[in-house]
């Protein structure tokens, strides 16, 4: 039978959209059938599932790092001088991250509100002498470290900024915070005041 004979009875015509609605329909469930499972996990990443490591209670890796003033120090004895119970807060950030402008004084209020218990320690990815100036601005000239070549940074895997570890004093990871917001500091917050 020839396109035009189906065409010229009602039944046919029927059939020949039916035929061709049947075929774009199976078209877009296979197109969701494959995507959507990865269009929910886009979805979930986004919507900050992973805003903390997944596992927690990890060790931190040791390090050496250098002060804006050239001080070199060893992560594991800066650790070591935690009183007992007390948390470092390990920030990643660099002198152009606006955001980190912003994070770095709620930091700080964070741990001055601690009694003394926690820490922070800030690792710039540029040199000392750049971050001279934007420290001093943020009154972190004692708290601000510098990591030029990004091993560090590497050794913990960052892959953008800010990032904010929290590491109880024994060296154990409490926490990983990637980016700044409201919740990332008030989650920091709790861990400061409750362990």
């Amino acid at each position: 039978m020839t396109l035009r004979l189906l065409l010229k009875s009602d039944v046919g015509l029927w059939n020949f959209y039916y035929k061709i609605e049947r075929n774009r329909m199976q078209r877009i469930l296979r197109a969701v059938r494959i995507h959507l499972p990865l269009q929910m996990l886009t979805i979930a990443i986004l919507m900050g599932g992973w805003d903390t490591l997944v596992s927690q209670d990890k060790k931190a890796e040791d390090f050496v790092v250098y002060s804006i003033e050239g001080k070199r120090t060893i992560f594991y004895d800066y650790l070591a001088a935690i009183p007992g119970n007390g948390v470092v807060l390990l920030n990643f950030t660099s002198i152009n991250c606006k955001p980190c402008r912003k994070e770095i004084p709620e930091l700080v209020s964070v741990i001055e509100g601690s009694g003394g218990r926690a820490k922070l320690l800030c690792i710039y990815s540029e040199s000392g002498n750049s971050v001279r100036e934007l420290a001093s601005e943020l009154n972190i000239l004692d708290k601000a470290y510098v990591d030029p070549f990004g091993n560090i940074q590497k050794q913990y895997d960052v892959r953008k900024i800010p990032v904010t570890y929290v590491i109880r004093g024994d060296g154990t990871i409490l926490g990983r915070y990637d980016g700044y917001t409201e919740d990332n500091i008030r989650k920091i917050q709790e861990i400061v005041l409750v362990k």
